[in-house]
């Protein structure tokens, strides 16, 4: 029989303890704040995120849109 790998990304918003304890294997989101990048599920878990986004002054994004 095959083995099975649960994946998921970080939108997901599973806490670590959920991650480790199925095994879960989490696509990193890049979390983008006025002055800093983070991975979420990698650098940055969901209560971390929440803090981020209630403290931030300017926008918080997931992408970064580029203007030629």
């Amino acid at each position: 029989m095959a083995k099975i790998q649960i994946v998921t990304d970080a939108g997901a918003d599973l806490s670590r303890e959920e991650m480790q304890k199925y095994n879960i294997e989490v696509i990193p989101i890049k979390i983008i704040t006025e002055d800093k990048e983070y991975l979420s599920g990698v650098e940055m878990f969901s209560d971390e995120i929440y803090e981020v986004l209630e403290n931030c002054k300017g926008y918080v994004t997931c992408s970064r849109r580029h203007i030629n």
